[in-house]
């Protein structure tokens, strides 16, 4: 909803806009841009309204970094949303003869992240201190390295037309080349834009939250714990800060003794580090049920995404956490949540989310937490979730045959009841 004569001032804003008022054109971009409209997309070349006036501002001002930078931000919050959505199994878009059905999509996330990256980097070429435009480097770095692994991970290869570009910015002719980075791979990239984020904000939480993942995953813990630690100090909600910071220290009794009592005082924080920590501990029924109460809630890593009636799901705890582990590179860990999520979904939507998370992290290793028989044991018993889940899980391990086997008997399922 909005505010009582916001409907006014956007129209106010179009018709500044379009008469070729830059600031107009950007305000109105900045302003769409927080609905959902705007980064929830129904066509892989969709361009809402949002983006296209972001667009006008630029070619306005080429030099507006404001503008620039929300352009940027809103690019990558629509490729969050993609991978949240999946589409490409509910969109109309047709795909070419050749094609598979998510092509045109993983295309459109690509040139999407890159293009944001071209963009910010060109504008800390021209202001090496723009703080917003380091850490959004640092961000959409993380973000193509995560992609690329989805993509891999749930359709193999490197997915459609895998052909990168100059990994940094871009030169106009005008003004400094903007800083190309590393050319190296995903972690040296990550590493990079993290550490010339951290140069211009020592404070940046998400470029040090980047760089300590990189550092832990390549062993050098000491300066990894002191990024985790200092993370805990800006933000003492954040619970995957609390954790590694932790278990990088080797402290586990003591931090698990000193969770307890706000944890059972209701802070998220200290039930999410908790239930972490007995987990690490080989206690998963106590962990689990800490994560069953209404105040283990962890904030999603993108958009919350929506059914077709416009609600907002609450994430689960336990799918988050399997992200958590699995952007730390553990994933064995993140494919024990996930199957543990897979069991505690409750709905359609989160059931598929919580397959397709564990069914790409079951590439290469065995289904130890015999989640397909669980899934096969509730399709039998008529549950169109479940036939519909088993869909989702042969889809993104490249089964078609069986994929469209259990895409029917969802569908019969779902017409018999």
């Amino acid at each position: 909803m909005t505010a009582t004569g916001e409907p006014d001032r956007l129209d106010l804003l179009r018709r500044a806009a379009d008469g070729g008022q830059q600031a107009a054109a950007r305000e109105l971009g900045h302003r769409l841009g927080l609905l959902d409209d705007a980064v929830i997309l129904q066509r892989p070349d969709e361009v809402p309204e949002a983006e296209r006036w972001l667009r006008r501002a630029l070619e306005l001002d080429p030099g507006d970094a404001v503008a620039g930078t929300l352009l940027a931000g809103l690019l990558g919050r629509q490729c969050e949303s993609v991978v949240a959505g999946q589409p490409w199994e509910w969109s109309d878009e047709a795909a070419a003869d050749d094609e598979e059905p998510e092509d045109p999509w993983l295309r459109a996330l690509r040139e999407r992240l890159r293009e944001g990256e071209r963009i910010l980097a060109a504008i800390l070429a021209a202001d090496p201190d723009n703080a917003t435009a380091a850490s959004g480097l640092a961000l959409v770095a993380a973000g193509r390295a995560d992609i690329e692994d989805y993509i891999a991970d749930c359709f193999g290869d490197s997915g459609p037309d895998e052909e990168d570009e100059a990994s940094g910015g871009t030169d106009d002719g005008e003004g400094e080349e903007a800083d190309d980075g590393p050319g190296g791979d995903a972690v040296d990239r990550r590493e990079y834009w993290c550490r010339r984020a951290l140069s211009v904000n020592g404070d940046d939480t998400a470029a040090a939250g980047v760089l300590a993942a990189v550092l832990e995953e390549r062993g050098e813990t000491q300066e990894a714990a002191g990024l985790w630690g200092r993370l805990v100090e800006l933000n003492p909600q954040d619970y995957w800060a609390a954790f590694r910071l932790v278990m990088t220290r080797g402290d586990t009794p003591g931090a698990e003794r000193a969770s307890r009592e706000p944890a059972a005082a209701g802070d998220p924080q200290a039930v999410l580090t908790l239930a972490l920590l007995l987990d690490a501990t080989g206690r998963e029924t106590e962990a689990d049920d800490w994560l069953a109460r209404p105040t283990a809630y962890p904030m999603p890593h993108s958009v919350l995404p929506r059914d077709t009636l416009g609600l907002h799901h609450r994430p689960l705890p336990a799918l988050e956490l399997a992200r958590s582990f699995q952007h730390a590179e553990d994933l064995a860990g993140a494919r024990r949540w996930a199957g543990r999520a897979v069991r505690q979904a409750d709905d359609k939507r989160r059931l598929i989310a919580a397959v397709e998370r564990y069914a790409a992290l079951l590439k290469g290793a065995d289904d130890d937490a015999g989640i397909r028989e669980f899934l096969e044991a509730g399709a039998a018993a008529g549950q169109a979730a479940a036939a519909f889940a088993l869909m989702t899980w042969h889809r993104v391990l490249g089964h078609r045959k069986d994929e469209e086997r259990w895409r029917s008997r969802g569908q019969e399922l779902l017409g018999s009841s």
